[in-house]
């Protein structure tokens, strides 16, 4: 695994190529560490497969978790437009009161 990895440190430190080939390279690292790796061996294919399946579920999450942060986003915004107008309004209002009493 460390040789894995110093050959990615090198690839990336070298700063060659654009992204599709750093992507690449990440791949070629995550395939060699992989098959040499015991998830590739034969007697455990189903840990690889499990593994797989959490990862899937993970980045799942993390999409869902995503859309979640945007749509409070953008509720919060609105929230805080809403308030700001209120508070203008109310503000417009109330000098125009105080106008009025004197």
């Amino acid at each position: 695994m460390e040789c894995s990895w110093s050959d990615l440190s090198n690839f990336i430190s070298k700063r060659d190529g654009d992204l599709d080939t750093l992507i690449a390279a990440h791949n070629k690292y995550l395939n060699h560490i992989t098959s040499r790796g015991l998830l590739a061996s034969s007697g455990s294919q189903s840990l690889l497969t499990k593994l797989l399946r959490i990862f899937d579920s993970i980045l799942s999450f993390k999409l869902i978790m995503d859309r979640l942060y945007s749509s409070y986003d953008e509720e919060f915004k609105k929230q805080q437009d809403w308030q700001g107008k209120v508070y203008k309004r109310t503000k417009a209002v109330s000098g125009q009161l105080l106008f009025f009493l004197h």
